[in-house]
């Protein structure tokens, strides 16, 4: 897929903060509050949970706190990501998206706020709440369709996906599995979000 092509979709599927703050692949910067590299890259996907045929493309911090001005009344701290890719033989594209956000805060963030909050691309289309149980403290999935011609400068692109959202402690996990121009099976990301909350521990 293009580069333009997958910053626009970006700005759609995984959410207000990677759309607002580009992670990176870059360490932490000596004097930063939190070194979310070392706190938190050990708990991501690796290649070896990842289905067949998906290659991890990109992976590093999301934004600190500064940049992301509409999560100032969240605590958020930081966070890192993760995004893995496949293509499949006719063009279309499989990706997954995790993501590891850190809260400081002494009430618990509410999954069904967060999602309808930091995602209003998915909920201005079709979305359906999926029954996600014993993941973390909190637990919450959507499965989403955005059809062809929703995108103006991509109208020949489609997207359909499943998103969980897991809530353990201060920390909110989310994993997106992708479909561009595909669909997608939703025990995928069922089964991916098990490793990952796994490794939350």
């Amino acid at each position: 897929m293009r580069l333009t092509h997958y910053l626009i979709l970006a700005g759609l599927i995984t959410g207000l903060v990677l759309l607002c703050g580009c992670s990176s692949n870059m360490p932490a910067q000596a004097g930063q509050k939190e070194n979310f590299t070392i706190m938190l890259s050990g708990k991501m996907l690796q290649q070896t949970d990842l289905p067949a045929g998906f290659i991890i493309s990109r992976q590093g911090e999301l934004a600190t706190p500064e940049k992301v001005p509409q999560l100032n009344n969240t605590g958020y701290q930081g966070g890192y990501d993760l995004t893995a890719d496949h293509i499949l033989s006719d063009g279309s594209q499989e990706t997954v998206v995790q993501s590891i956000l850190v809260f400081k805060t002494t009430d618990p963030i509410d999954l069904k706020k967060f999602f309808n909050e930091h995602y209003p691309q998915l909920t201005n289309h079709t979305v359906t709440a999926l029954t996600v149980s014993n993941l973390g403290d909190d637990c919450q999935g959507y499965q989403y369709a955005v059809p062809k011609g929703s995108i103006a400068s991509i109208p020949d692109t489609s997207v359909a996906g499943t998103l969980i959202l897991i809530r353990k402690g201060n920390l909110v996990e989310t994993v997106n599995v992708i479909g561009i121009n595909t669909a997608v099976n939703g025990s995928v990301a069922m089964n991916l979000a098990k490793v990952a909350e796994a490794k939350l521990t």
